[in-house]
């Protein structure tokens, strides 16, 4: 039963297609936030229209693909926002996710990166 509810789970996770790789990390080195833009998908994976997305997560971290934490953003038409709070002299990678309005996921988009320096 577990395996089952895993599989539908992941299954889940990838109704939509991934957002556009985020298209700007718009902040100099010298501060500790990064701010974000990107395209929101237009279709699922299957090619149908999506239209029904709530809003989407910002997954970031210290390590490519190694996400520690996350930071969501209502609303579709939300395109951009600004990651606070970031320790200095670290390389920081970011991802975003497309939530729909009953929680399935996409894929993460492409990565960028910020180094943030003193």
């Amino acid at each position: 039963m577990s395996v089952y509810v895993w599989r539908h789970r992941k299954l889940a996770r990838a109704a939509a297609q991934a957002p556009a790789i985020p298209v700007a990390v718009v902040n100099p080195a010298d501060t500790a936030t990064a701010t974000l833009t990107w395209t929101a998908p237009t279709t699922r994976i299957d090619g149908t229209p999506l239209t029904n997305i709530l809003g989407y997560r910002i997954v970031y971290g210290k390590a490519p693909r190694a996400y520690t934490a996350s930071m969501g953003v209502t609303g579709a038409d939300n395109l951009s926002a600004t990651v606070s709070g970031l320790a200095w002299d670290q390389t920081w990678y970011f991802a975003v996710i497309a939530v729909d309005d009953v929680g399935r996921e996409s894929a993460p988009s492409s990565e960028v990166s910020k180094f943030t320096r003193r």
